[in-house]
């Protein structure tokens, strides 16, 4: 029940950090003259859009990936899960989704931590 109810709540968070987007729209399109209210709103939908590609092709590898020495890493930065990589297994037979990590209290998904940290990569863009 408690990774249900994380996953709901960060799902919830996301959509709440989403909304930024319209708000910030909005500001944006009030302040400038009505002839380029279009534009700006554009800009906003490309901003998103751009946003997206780049935190899944490189944002997401360099902020989350495996940064240890003795993981192979450089201890600098990340250099594992570019472009969605690694982000759940799949069972071969029945087909089911399951996430990539576990603990003893609970599953979180990988792709849930980063839809969540995506909004925020997107609204700070």
């Amino acid at each position: 029940l408690g990774g249900a109810l994380d996953s709901a709540w960060m799902c919830l968070c996301g959509a709440l950090v989403m909304f930024m987007h319209a708000g910030f729209g909005m500001l944006e399109t009030g302040s400038c003259r009505a002839k380029n209210a279009s534009n700006v709103l554009m800009k906003n939908l490309v901003n998103v859009c751009v946003g997206t590609l780049g935190w899944w092709l490189f944002g997401w590898a360099f902020a989350y990936g495996s940064v240890g020495v003795d993981n192979g890493g450089n201890g600098f930065i990340g250099w594992h899960g570019f472009a969605g990589f690694d982000f759940y297994t799949q069972d071969k037979t029945t087909g089911i989704i399951t996430p990539a990590s576990c603990s003893a209290a609970g599953c979180q998904s990988t792709m849930l931590s980063w839809f969540f940290q995506w909004a925020f990569c997107t609204a700070g863009a």
